[in-house]
């Protein structure tokens, strides 16, 4: 068996200072968010997963089946791709509480 390729220390470097130096601007327009219903939750974690405090207009989370990874699969796919077409055609007026989880 190979040894698996070390990785370029330059491309390292280069994402670790990306990474230091990027400061998210805030956004004011309508955002959701989807998250898995396994998500950890309770008194002392974000049920935004930190979005909220970077959207300052209307804002909502939302669960969908599947773990992390397998949201992007069906039923949990299926079941975004409703809501964002839903929200879409509707203008986006489904999201209209700032902070809500829907």
């Amino acid at each position: 068996e190979l040894p698996a390729p070390a990785p370029d220390q330059w491309m390292l470097d280069h994402y670790r200072r990306a990474l230091n130096s990027y400061r998210p601007l805030r956004y004011a327009g309508r955002a959701l968010v989807f998250h898995s219903p396994d998500q950890p939750s309770g008194r002392f974690l974000d049920v935004s997963l930190g979005w909220a405090e970077l959207c300052t207009g209307p804002f909502a989370n939302e669960s969908v089946p599947g773990d992390h990874l397998g949201l992007f699969q069906d039923p949990g796919a299926s079941q975004m791709a409703a809501r964002i077409n839903a929200l879409l055609r509707d203008g986006a007026h489904g999201i209209d509480n700032p902070g809500s989880n829907a």
